[in-house]
């Protein structure tokens, strides 16, 4: 799950609550652990730790510290009674999201832009062959025109109006 989610063992904490303002660190995997050293909550996630300690899951804004840009967020941890005794928080890196954004948006861009080139192909050989029939009968017309009356006039096997402006102009020529 940590791999999946790019989380490392320094993301994800568990508290312990010990008062309003503070928690205590419990289980860490970090590589140097402070298991049971107090962890005052800032002040601006004081109303997010309230709204986990009453059960909610929550998450922070976007924050910086001495260790760079995260968004954390927090799940209650119940015992077998319901009550809440503990918090789960994983920090997630800003940078790591602004990543994952940028590659999907690359792919879809780039998707996009697959999905244009195919349908102005498509829409080219679509002209193309509706064009082609009207080219041929204006050629015709021209060369009648110029009082070319020998012209093979084409006739078209379709069955729109193609065919039928081909048939009557046969039969003007």
């Amino acid at each position: 799950v940590m791999l999946g989610n790019d989380l490392t063992h320094e993301t994800i904490y568990t508290f312990r609550p010990l008062s309003e303002e503070k928690r205590k660190f419990c289980v860490m995997l970090h590589e140097e652990p402070f298991i049971g050293d107090v962890y005052r909550v800032p002040e601006r996630n004081h109303e997010i730790v309230d709204r986990v300690l009453y059960g909610e899951v929550a998450s922070t804004g976007i924050y910086g510290d001495a260790h760079g840009r995260w968004i954390s967020g927090m799940a209650p941890i119940a015992n077998s009674a319901g009550e809440v005794t503990g918090i789960l928080e994983v920090d997630y890196p800003i940078d790591t999201v602004l990543a994952q954004m940028h590659y999907k948006l690359r792919w879809l861009l780039g998707l996009d832009g697959g999905m244009i080139a195919l349908g102005l192909v498509g829409s080219w050989f679509l002209a193309r062959t509706i064009s082609r029939p009207i080219k041929r009968l204006q050629s015709v017309a021209l060369q009648v025109r110029e009082g070319d009356y020998n012209v093979n006039m084409p006739a078209f096997r379709t069955s729109d109006e193609i065919r039928e402006h081909s048939a009557a102009n046969r039969e003007m020529v």
